[in-house]
């Protein structure tokens, strides 16, 4: 089954452009975890008054999630760090210098 299908079938009832409209959230967004994502779907849910409130909108869009993975129509996403935040690797580089040449005098 497709994405398209899969979230047809899990959301049965919603209207069908925001079917297409999740069905492309979830396939064209990469950068997003699972939990934002169902978070976005639970908003759409909830403004589409497909569902009565944001706990019910979390449990369908977790429900959608888990269906899609089983399926394999999508892969486990970790939450990424904002780019601010990751360390960058810096180069560490040690200098010597010798001690400035003495002179003696007679």
């Amino acid at each position: 089954m497709s994405v398209l299908e899969l979230v047809a079938s899990s959301l049965a009832g919603l209207d069908d452009d925001l079917i297409e409209y999740i069905a492309g959230l979830v396939t064209d967004d990469d950068s997003s975890s699972g939990d934002e994502l169902a978070e976005q779907i639970s908003e759409f849910l909830v403004s589409s008054e497909f569902v009565a409130s944001p706990e019910e909108g979390l449990q369908k869009a977790g429900d959608l999630w888990q269906h899609l993975l089983e399926a394999g129509a999508v892969k486990e996403r970790k939450k990424k760090q904002p780019t601010i935040l990751r360390k960058k690797k810096t180069k560490t580089t040690t200098t010597t210098t010798s001690p400035p040449p003495t002179t003696t005098t007679s």
